[in-house]
């Protein structure tokens, strides 16, 4: 603290943050010093990572990086984050960044939360340059935990649990205050909390295991979790298991380094889709003096008005499971024949396979609207993604200077 009092001028030179420039930061293909990186690039570690209930990746680094706006337009379960990276840059293209995990094209839910030790964003164009046309709305690079060398063996456990609700409803009309305020409505005679009806309070519940070491030469990582998110939206909810393998291992005097990591990943939901189905809409706008079912038993409907169904009969009268499983392995060799001169070859596969089945009864909406009997299908899909990498890099330092030098396919 220096006194400013009635002297002169003062010189005042600031010192660098050592620390901080020689952190290291993952860009396009490679690491590099913070303090070498001359385009726009944001790094957030997993202590900087935000707290609480977490869906994805991108809600980790929610309010964390400048310009990069995450939002989810929708309570359902099953919704991912919706990301843009300094606004919408294309009318008719596509706005969202390219997401990489661990190196391999993937999605913000590839792995879970607990595993991700940091998330980089590359943000302008030279930073992204090296992906092409892909890289062009951003870059999202995601680096997973591994073990350390000649670490002792170590075991984790963490979860949580939550309960979700509407925070603040409209405040519409109720049946009473339209009798009184209101003439020539149709008064079926009931007081129906329509809101009420397709809603309830969510519970959601998350917990993972992680087991982690090495020796000299070898490092190990095994991982499991198992999430149940609710909806706050009757029968809309979100399960799903994942299983997460990393084993390294070093040879011939750490010249040779031999990586094989693999992802497993189960999902199931049901086939409510909320948004598209629009029962949130149904709920609010529909007349709370109409009742929910008919004498008979079955849902109440008025067809005379377009695009005007009843949001409990269309939650009700279908049923079915979305299950998808999805299985990622990779493998990397890497070469170091003399220092600073690295080579690596990276293989991956991905097989993703869905089995969807379900039914609507003759009371569903769109069913019942035409006269049929009901509905049901089945159906199967399997897909597989295959990835061939090769990439050589060098780099020298003298003096002050620096030389990097990347060449790949």
């Amino acid at each position: 603290e220096i006194p400013v009092g009635n002297g002169g001028k003062k010189d005042i030179t600031l010192q660098d943050d050592s620390e901080l420039m020689d952190e290291v930061v993952v860009i396009g293909y490679g690491t590099q010093r913070k303090g070498d990186v001359t385009s726009a690039v944001a790094s957030v570690k997993a202590e900087d990572f935000t707290a609480g209930k977490i869906g994805d990746a991108a809600e980790l680094i929610k309010g964390k990086v400048a310009g990069l706006t995450i939002a989810k337009g929708s309570g359902d379960p099953n919704a991912e984050s919706t990301i843009r990276l300094r606004g919408v840059i294309s009318l008719q293209g596509g706005s969202t960044p390219l997401v990489l995990v661990d190196g391999i094209e993937g999605g913000l839910g590839t792995v879970s939360p607990e595993n991700i030790a940091s998330i980089d964003v590359l943000k302008d164009a030279s930073a992204a340059a090296i992906y092409g046309t892909r890289g062009a709305n951003g870059v999202i690079l995601i680096t997973t935990k591994n073990g350390q060398r000649e670490s002792r063996t170590a075991a984790n456990y963490s979860g949580y649990m939550s309960l979700s609700k509407f925070g603040k409803t409209l405040d519409f009309y109720g049946a009473e205050e339209i009798r009184q305020g209101l003439t020539n409505y149709a008064d079926k005679g009931y007081d129906t909390d329509w809101l009420d009806a397709v809603s309830r309070t969510a519970f959601t519940h998350n917990h993972n295991f992680n087991i982690s070491g090495g020796s000299k030469n070898t490092t190990y990582s095994a991982d499991f979790t198992y999430r149940k998110e609710e909806g706050v939206l009757l029968e809309t909810y979100n399960e799903e298991m994942r299983m997460r393998f990393d084993v390294s291992h070093w040879m011939l005097n750490d010249m040779l380094k031999v990586n094989f990591n693999m992802v497993k990943t189960f999902h199931k939901n049901g086939p409510i889709d909320a948004a598209g189905l629009g029962i949130y809409r149904q709920a609010i706008m529909r007349n709370p003096t109409e009742p929910i079912w008919n004498e008979d038993g079955t849902f109440y409907e008025n067809f005379a008005v377009n695009y005007y169904y009843n949001p409990v009969g269309i939650i009700r009268e279908q049923d079915g499971k979305y299950n998808s499983e999805n299985t990622r392995m990779t493998g990397n060799i890497t070469f170091e024949p003399i220092k600073n001169w690295q080579t690596n070859l990276m293989l991956s596969r991905r097989v993703t396979s869905d089995h969807n089945r379900g039914y609507y009864t003759s009371e569903y909406f769109s069913q019942k609207s035409e006269n049929h009997t009901g509905y049901a299908y089945h159906s199967q899909n399997e897909y597989t993604t295959d990835n061939l990498e090769v990439t050589s890099k060098y780099n020298h330092t003298w003096n002050k200077h620096r030389f990097d030098a990347l060449v790949g396919y």
